[in-house]
């Protein structure tokens, strides 16, 4: 499926804002499942490691230090899951301070 170029806007309802007000140092978050297609936008005051797959491929092989796509910390960052994902898992990379993280459902207008 492509994306034509768009204006992506927040979407409202319960579930479509996801904060993780304290996430361990060095610590993996619960498996998000946002669905087929969804598209996000993710920030966080602390670098990170997603990982992105069907729910049960990430709870086999979740975000750590070593597994997932490096997200620098303070960025605001699109994705688009696409019909091969369903859900995301962060993982703090700081060793010494908790990381606030906001995952925002968008859609496309």
């Amino acid at each position: 499926m492509s994306r034509q170029a768009s204006v992506l806007i927040p979407t409202s309802g319960t579930g479509n804002l996801i904060n993780v007000a304290a996430l361990g140092t060095s610590t993996a978050d619960s498996v998000h499942t946002l669905g087929k297609n969804a598209i996000f936008a993710l920030s966080a005051d602390q670098d990170l490691m997603v990982v992105v797959g069907m729910a049960a491929v990430v709870t086999a092989a979740p975000a750590s230090a070593t597994n997932g796509l490096y997200i620098p910390a303070k960025q605001l960052v699109t994705m688009d899951l696409g019909q091969a994902s369903d859900s995301l898992q962060v993982f703090n990379l700081s060793g010494s301070s908790t990381a606030h993280v906001t995952i925002m459902r968008l859609a496309v207008e």
